[in-house]
C-alpha cells in the first residue's frame, strides 16, 4: 500500500490485509461474485465467476500464489498493493486488463469497500457496508467469515454516524478588523465605514475590502502603499469603482500592508457587496 493512504478504520484494516495477502481458492467454483455492479446498456456483463479453465485457472492460481508468497516473506513486508490485487483478478478470471468491463469489481469499488465509514477520507465516505462485494472479498480469506467482517463494517459505521451527528458545527472566522470612526456621540468603536462611504454601525455590513483601504489610507497616508510598488492609480480604482480590477502585484501584497491574514483577505475579496466577482 502506498504511504499516503489515510488512516484505516478496523473494518478497513481487517480489509486490508485481506488485499496484501490473499488466499486464492483451490477451487474456481468457490470464486463467485454474487452480484456484480448492474452492467450499462450495450456493455459485456460482468463476470460473476472465472472463465478460465479449471486447468489455467490452476496455473493462475499457482502463480500469484507464489508472488503472495514473496511479497509476505517478513513482518513488516508490504504484501500485494491494491493494483497488484487487481492483476491477480484479472488472471484469475480470465480478462485482458484490469479495467475490462467484465472485470468482476473495479478497484475504485474495492477501495470504496475499505473506506467505508473512514471519515479521514477526502472523498465521500461510504455510508453502507456493500454486501455483495464485501461477500466476494471473503472468498480471499480463511480467517473471517462475511458475518464478522459485516459486523465490524456495521460497528464501524455505527460510529461513524454518530460522530457526525455530535460534530460540533464549524464557526465562521471573526475578522478582527476596526473600521471605527468618530461621529457625533456615538461611541467610535461602534461605528464604521461602509462600501459606500456612509457612516453605520453595522460592522458586518462594512467589512469589506474598500472601506479597509480607505481608513488605512486615512490613517497612514497614501504614500503608505507606495512601499510595496502598488501604483496609487490602482488603490484609489480599488476604492472607486464598481468593479476594480486586481493586478497580480496588488493581490500577493495587500493583505500584509492592510494588517490581515490571507484568510481575511479572501474572505473579504468574496463578500464585495457590489460585484462577488469583481477584480476576476
Amino acid at each position: 500500500m502506498t504511504t499516503d493512504q489515510p488512516r484505516e478504520t478496523e473494518f478497513g484494516e481487517l480489509l486490508v490485509k485481506i488485499i496484501k495477502k490473499p488466499y486464492i481458492p483451490v477451487s474456481k467454483e468457490v470464486l463467485v461474485h454474487p452480484s456484480p455492479t448492474p452492467n450499462k446498456p450495450g456493455q459485456p456483463h460482468r463476470l460473476r465467476q472465472s472463465k478460465l479453465s479449471n486447468h489455467a485457472y490452476a496455473e493462475a492460481r499457482e502463480k500469484w500464489t507464489k508472488i503472495i508468497a514473496e511479497r509476505n516473506l517478513y513482518p513488516d513486508s508490504h504484501g500485494l498493493s491494491y493494483d497488484m490485487f487487481m492483476k491477480m483478478l484479472r488472471d484469475l478470471y480470465g480478462c485482458d486488463d484490469v479495467r475490462d468491463p467484465e472485470m468482476p469489481i473495479t478497484r475504485e469499488a474495492v477501495n470504496h469497500l475499505v473506506h467505508t465509514g473512514n471519515p479521514g477520507i477526502k472523498s465521500k465516505a461510504a455510508a453502507t457496508v456493500q454486501d455483495y462485494n464485501l461477500q466476494f472479498i471473503c472468498c480471499f480469506t480463511q480467517e473471517h467469515s462475511f458475518a464478522e467482517l459485516k459486523a465490524v463494517g456495521e460497528k464501524v459505521l455505527a460510529e461513524y454516524h454518530n460522530q457526525k451527528r455530535t460534530a460540533k458545527a464549524v464557526e465562521p472566522v471573526k475578522l478582527s478588523l476596526d473600521f471605527s470612526l468618530h461621529q457625533n456621540n456615538i461611541p467610535r468603536e461602534d461605528l464604521y465605514m461602509s462600501h459606500k462611504d456612509k457612516i453605520t454601525d453595522d460592522k458586518e455590513s462594512a467589512n469589506n475590502l474598500r472601506s479597509l483601504i480607505y481608513n488605512k489610507i486615512q490613517e497612514k497616508g497614501s504614500h503608505y502603499f507606495l512601499r510595496s510598488n502598488i501604483p496609487l492609480e490602482e488603490i484609489f480604482t480599488l476604492i472607486a469603482d464598481e468593479n476594480p480590477k486586481f493586478s497580480k502585484e496588488t493581490l500577493v501584497y495587500l493583505p500584509e500592508l492592510l494588517d490581515i491574514s490571507l484568510e481575511e483577505f479572501i474572505l473579504l475579496l468574496t463578500k464585495d457587496t457590489d460585484n462577488p466577482s469583481a477584480g476576476f
